[in-house]
């Protein structure tokens, strides 16, 4: 395993290039949780974060799209709402994290600081691209198995961005879950 610290000088070398935010999406998904400490203190590891969670998003989106039964077209439009949904979700998530962190346990932290690790937690669901070549009965197992690992992920960033323990993580989590299903819940009845 390469040692963190030169990761982070490599980082400032080439602060996009594509082996490390390969190395950080492999890292992040391998519960790495060197790497999370490592994006809530690089500012430059922004936009790879962003477009992390865009992938994450098109991941989930074609995967959907083609497991229904859609046609080329369907899956291309699959993969873009999944994108705008993937962000918008995100974000939200993001959002309602960074306020329970900030106000509820009264922690010192940037909106990028938490947002970075947040982010990458996302990776696993490009494992979801599988979905696009097995039979609908493992399909179903892929997307349970990444919706498990993106959560389970979820709770690691926190805990590691933050220096929380697993239980503060974990009520993180379920905060922001609870909120956003009841969201969800209104925002359908309507």
């Amino acid at each position: 395993m390469p040692d963190i610290d030169l990761m982070i000088s490599a980082d400032t070398a080439s602060p996009g290039g594509f082996r490390l935010f390969a190395y950080r999406l492999v890292r992040s998904a391998r519960f790495d949780g060197g790497v999370f400490r490592s994006l809530r203190e690089d500012s430059g590891a922004t936009r790879q974060s962003v477009v992390a969670l865009a992938l994450a998003g098109l991941s989930v989106g074609l995967g959907f799209a083609s497991s229904i039964g859609g046609d080329l077209y369907g899956v291309l439009l699959g993969g873009a709402v999944g994108i705008g949904l993937g962000l918008f979700v995100g974000f939200l998530w993001l959002s309602l994290a960074y306020v329970v962190v900030t106000r509820l346990f009264k922690c010192a932290s940037s909106y990028w600081s938490l947002g970075r690790p947040i982010f990458f937690a996302s990776s696993p669901a490009l494992v979801l691209l599988l979905m696009l070549i097995v039979g609908s009965a493992i399909g179903s197992i892929i997307y349970d198995v990444g919706l498990v690992w993106v959560a389970v992920l979820n709770v690691f960033a926190i805990k590691n961005a933050m220096g929380f323990d697993y239980q503060k993580s974990f009520l993180t989590f379920i905060i922001v879950a609870f909120i956003l299903l009841i969201g969800y819940g209104l925002a359908t009845s309507i």
